[in-house]
């Protein structure tokens, strides 16, 4: 089975975990657009776009940047965002998760991250939770999820993110699921001096990292 194909089968069956958790993505991303206009929405590993293109049916003032590897999956949301009149709707065809994918692209007010931390372990979660931080704006907010296999271990995930700088807004959890909502407050203060352009990053900084940086590894798994 494809990823999109693995799309097609998941998010149009309502019995589906996949499904499930999107009805808690989608209440929390409504929440965050209903009172903004010209926001810079970030899906990573977006696959179709099912979580934020169905709520921008003829927007023409928020940005969408919908980031993933398989073509078939952006061709969808391709098709979907011209029958539905959703403007401003940018298909990258490329790693979400290493930083030189970002270089074009507008810090986020909203990154979208769901469904893919299902099979990893902390160290991948800390990795991923610091360098978003540098994709965000000053008070973004990123919405993740994991699947809801051990309670006390998606505790210490959640505390990975407060760790890194965010402070967790909303939390909700059902039989095999859970989605956070999280605000980004304060950043590492060597990130502060990234660039997404390697050619303007100043040269005294010790980064321990660069654009190559690959912050999180995903593999499709057809239980994701």
């Amino acid at each position: 089975m494809t990823w999109n194909d693995w799309h097609m089968q998941e998010y149009n069956n309502v019995a589906s975990t996949p499904y499930q958790r999107n009805q808690i993505v989608q209440k929390y991303i409504k929440d965050f657009i209903s009172d903004k206009e010209e926001l810079v929405i970030v899906s990573m590993g977006a696959g179709q776009g099912r979580d934020i293109l169905p709520l921008l049916h003829n927007n023409t003032t928020h940005t969408v940047y919908l980031i993933d590897t398989e073509q078939k999956c952006l061709n969808y949301a391709e098709e979907y965002s011209l029958f539905n009149k959703i403007d401003n709707v940018h298909l990258i065809n490329e790693d979400a998760f290493v930083l030189k994918t970002y270089n074009d692209i507008p810090k986020a007010d909203l990154i979208i991250f769901c469904g893919m931390l299902n099979n990893v372990d902390e160290d991948d979660v800390n990795k991923f939770a610091k360098y978003t931080t540098l994709l965000l704006k000053d008070g973004g907010e990123i919405i993740w999820s994991r699947r809801t296999y051990d309670n006390d271990y998606n505790k210490e995930l959640r505390a990975i993110f407060t760790n890194n700088g965010y402070i967790e807004l909303n939390y909700t959890k059902n039989d095999t699921s859970f989605v956070c909502k999280s605000k980004m407050v304060s950043r590492p203060e060597i990130l502060n001096n990234w660039c997404p352009n390697p050619l303007k990053n100043p040269p005294d900084y010790d980064l321990d990292f660069d654009e190559n940086t690959q912050f999180y590894t995903f593999t499709f798994t057809e239980d994701e």
